[in-house]
């Protein structure tokens, strides 16, 4: 039980690590190219982002490379970003988390239940990554996740029906899609006012597919915690920014955007491991 979580976890972790990495040379091959394109997930064997030699087998993991002192490549003596072994980490604590309830179910459906959680979580930690590295959601991540969520609301044992979580997506669905709207009438608004174009936004449309995907893995009524908790921390972020700009250099502005994906993120994954417990807290409170 304790094991298994950290050899799946690091197992899982890499493989974070090694789309993640996907993404950031398909973003600088677009960046060199001056194109827009979208995100191609083309995988590989671990190389030094500075080079690009393979790294050898022990130095396929952040932890273990860290540990065995094999954090530098051997040819360009580039150190392996730090984010490798932080991923790895924190995958571990979530699956340590997701799996410490195992045993108070039936063994079988326990198991389909963590492996599905698992996923979600990793794929959450995957699209937190992108986001604070490129500003990005990935289509290519986000839309196979939510067919992967469409077809396991069906084998879940943790819900009675698939409704569950199909209605907790379209939810979703629609709180993302008028906030999405919303923000472009914002912006549509502000750039009249002020005379000049402005074109970004804190909500863009892969927090759209993100909600949806959130929606679906944590389903209704959870969906509607996972929301608030979304949007309460955001507000506390952007309030203590407000604060700062008060009290210190104004390098903030009125219209300065703060993209809500980590925010949304932190109310899934929160829902998504925690769910019974802040449910029922909440239900003893009201």
């Amino acid at each position: 039980m304790i094991a298994l979580p950290i050899l799946a976890g690091l197992l899982i972790g890499m493989l974070v690590n090694l789309c993640a990495d996907a993404v950031s040379r398909d973003r600088l091959f677009a960046a060199a190219q001056h194109t827009e394109r979208p995100v191609r997930l083309s995988l590989g064997a671990p190389a030094c982002a500075n080079c690009g030699r393979r790294r050898s087998p022990l130095a396929w993991s952040g932890l273990i490379a860290l540990l065995t002192g094999r954090r530098r490549c051997p040819s360009c003596a580039a150190p392996l970003p730090l984010r490798h072994a932080l991923v790895e980490a924190t995958t571990i604590l979530v699956l340590a988390l997701i799996w410490t309830p195992m045993g108070t179910r039936a063994q079988a459906n326990a198991a389909i239940a963590s492996v599905l959680y698992s996923l979600y979580g990793a794929i959450l930690l995957l699209i937190l990554v992108t986001d604070l590295e490129h500003r990005l959601v990935p289509h290519v991540i986000v839309l196979p996740a939510i067919a992967l969520a469409v077809l396991a609301a069906f084998v879940n044992p943790d819900w009675d029906s698939p409704v569950r979580a199909l209605l907790g997506g379209v939810i979703g669905l629609l709180f993302g899609l008028s906030c999405y709207g919303g923000g472009i009438l914002f912006a549509r608004m502000l750039s009249r006012a002020r005379g000049q174009t402005v074109e970004e936004v804190a909500f863009g449309f892969g927090d759209v597919t993100l909600i949806t995907f959130i929606g679906l893995i944590v389903g209704i009524p959870d969906v509607l915690m996972a929301l608030a908790i979304g949007v309460l921390s955001g507000g506390i972020v952007a309030f203590l920014l407000l604060l700062l700009r008060r009290l210190g250099p104004k390098r903030y502005t009125l219209v300065t955007t703060i993209p809500y994906t980590p925010f949304l993120i932190l109310g899934g994954a929160a829902i998504l491991v925690f769910g019974p417990q802040i449910m029922a807290w909440y239900l003893r409170g009201i």
